[in-house]
């Protein structure tokens, strides 16, 4: 498995695996946003992205297919964005879920009420417009690369 950034032609294939797992696409072309795909030759199995906002960072978009589920991917993409965060000098990375609190919860993320979210991460769409106001919000500080 390879796990490297998305290209400009992968991004569709990227947009319907989000799109089938109910995640938002609407802003993935916010040039703050980087997303790193997993690879097996030149097939997708997962995706997720990373949302710069200046020391602070906003995991973004974890999505596995459902075949490939079970095998390590997403633990490997997350590991990979915390590395990226690392090398970025950010912070703490922040994340909305309505289905994986669980998951990231075994991963070191903590919930955070909503009104304790900094105002860098608060003003993203994430948070003003494409997730439920019901998403959890959870935070991962410190980073460990």
């Amino acid at each position: 498995m390879q796990l490297r950034d998305l290209t400009p032609e992968e991004m569709p294939t990227a947009r319907a695996l989000l799109a089938a797992c109910a995640l938002p696409t609407e802003d993935l072309d916010d040039p703050t946003i980087t997303l790193v795909g997993a690879f097996e030759g030149a097939s997708l199995l997962g995706v997720i992205g990373l949302q710069a906002c200046g020391e602070l960072g906003l995991l973004r978009s974890l999505a596995v297919g459902p075949a490939h589920r079970g095998d390590g991917i997403a633990r490997a993409l997350c590991e990979h964005v915390f590395e990226l965060a690392v090398s970025r000098s950010m912070q703490a990375l922040w994340l909305l879920t309505t289905t994986a609190e669980a998951y990231f919860a075994r991963l070191g993320f903590q919930p955070v009420p909503r009104d304790a979210v900094p105002e860098r991460i608060a003003a993203t769409r994430e948070l003003t417009s494409l997730c439920p106001s019901s998403a959890r919000v959870m935070r991962l500080a410190p980073l460990r690369g």
